[in-house]
């Protein structure tokens, strides 16, 4: 299988790139979403793509969306090569394991971040005045600590909404969309992180934080974009947690990050040329991540066929 650095689709129309997504549009509202293994940091690409990192991300999504089906319904419509448009078959090799078609939705102008141990601004915030996110905490908490109860927090993906609304994004969230609908995602968020880090947690990584994003259908929330990987995620060692390191890494990105930090690296200079040994290192974590969190086994797409149950 091919690493992929960026797609090419003669015949589809590239609509959209992000970090890691190439997409493509299709025709009734829906999207060819390819996930290639490019990475960044600081909003910078890196010169090298890192092998199957964007294969194993797809994976660890589809496991997710299928294992809380039950829970709340999702976007994905296929991801069987033989049910791509005619562009796409020929490049079955490069699609194959990392590639979806996904209906497009209302997306929500939100992203759905829920903290689960008291790191960055939330313990800044922790610090200050005992709260996150309005929540009051106990006392004597130290920086790193799990919370016994997970936090979702509101973050405004469009510059659309105003400094005034940020202010208080709850309320706005539930002003606009209505108690009842921000009551369900916020259970549908806190219910799948819950059971995904007591997931990890058993397997050796500890999740920090993770984001998810909603799309609506008829005023029902569906589930959209990647779920649980890396990308999306904050994945620390369980033991460097135990260990109290001083400073916690997030786990996929930690030999990057220490080379950086090495090589004198600052946020605002252009990336230097990453050694073979270190993006071979990255994609081993991505591994081991896609292991945990994808129950070591990858769906196949016979299984999808049967279990599958498209949302719109």
């Amino acid at each position: 299988m091919s690493v992929v650095m960026q797609s090419a689709i003669p015949g589809l129309a590239l609509v959209s790139q992000d970090g890691v997504h190439d997409v493509y549009a299709l025709p009734q509202q829906k999207q060819l979403v390819v996930y290639t293994d490019r990475m960044t940091v600081s909003g910078q690409l890196l010169g090298a793509a890192i092998p199957y990192r964007g294969l194993m991300f797809s994976q660890i999504t589809l496991y997710w969306l299928t294992r809380f089906k039950h829970l709340v319904g999702h976007n994905l419509v296929t991801r069987a090569i033989e049910r791509f448009p005619r562009e796409a078959i020929p490049h079955a090799a490069m699609l194959k394991g990392r590639s979806v078609i996904s209906q497009k939705l209302k997306e929500l102008p939100l992203a759905f971040r829920v903290v689960g141990n008291l790191t960055g601004a939330e313990w800044q915030s922790y610090q200050e005045t005992r709260t996150v996110a309005g929540k009051s905490l106990p006392r004597g908490l130290r920086e790193s600590d799990w919370l016994e109860k997970p936090i979702m927090i509101i973050v405004p993906t469009s510059s659309d909404i105003s400094k005034q609304d940020m202010g208080d994004i709850s309320k706005w969230t539930q002003r606009m969309y209505g108690p009842v609908l921000y009551k369900k995602i916020e259970d549908i968020c806190l219910s799948i992180f819950s059971v995904a880090r007591g997931y990890a947690a058993r397997r050796g990584l500890v999740i920090a934080d993770t984001f998810f994003e909603f799309g609506l259908h008829e005023g029902t929330p569906y589930i959209i974009n990647d779920v649980m990987t890396p990308e999306r995620s904050t994945y620390w060692s369980a033991a460097d947690f135990a260990a109290r390191s001083p400073q916690l890494m997030r786990w996929d990105r930690q030999p990057l990050l220490e080379y950086l930090a090495a090589q004198g690296w600052k946020k605002n200079q252009p990336l230097p040329e990453i050694p073979p040994d270190i993006i071979s290192a990255i994609s081993s974590r991505c591994r081991a991540i896609y292991d945990v969190m994808a129950g070591k086994v990858a769906l196949t797409e016979e299984t999808e066929e049967k279990e599958e149950k498209v949302a719109v």
